[in-house]
């Protein structure tokens, strides 16, 4: 395997994520949101009392980044196996995915409960379809930059 699939699945993840980050935590400062994902991701490790805390809310912020770097690697991963095109449905659907997956199959094992209502799962469903679309905007943009790189003889 090629490094160029851990930089580009990599920094996907971290483009994508951070404008997923926005997005939370305007919801949560709005009070459409009890937690972000910074603290869901605190709470698998940290008291659900002390999750608010800086340094937890810190922690919380590294937990969540490097999930949100391994789901781009699978992503770009799975783009590199299945070829381009349909990027924007893919996107979509990696959206929904990591959705299904944090929320949904992962979410017994945050030590925070949240509220089971339609608003605020509608509320963590908009930020991961950001960040699927983000990710899958970033692999479209910079995946043939890299492809070139791979191309290169050594040492240019």
């Amino acid at each position: 395997m090629s490094k160029n699939l851990y930089i580009v699945g990599t920094l996907a993840g971290l483009a994508g994520n951070a404008l997923k980050m926005i997005m939370t935590w305007a919801f949560y400062w709005l009070g459409f949101l009890d937690y972000t994902f910074c603290h869901l991701c605190a709470g698998m490790v940290i008291s659900p009392a002390r999750i608010r805390e800086p340094l937890s809310v810190f922690i919380g912020v590294l937990l969540d980044y490097t999930v949100a770097s391994f789901f781009g690697l699978f992503a770009y991963y799975i783009y590199l196996k299945t070829g381009g095109g349909y990027y924007w449905l893919r996107g979509v659907g990696f959206g929904v995915f990591t959705f299904l997956v944090c929320c949904g199959v992962l979410c017994p094992v945050f030590s925070v409960a949240t509220s089971r209502a339609p608003q605020t799962a509608f509320f963590y469903l908009l930020p991961n379809l950001l960040y699927g679309l983000s990710m899958m905007a970033f692999i479209c943009r910079h995946a043939p930059y890299f492809q070139e790189l791979k191309d290169l003889p050594p040492g240019r």
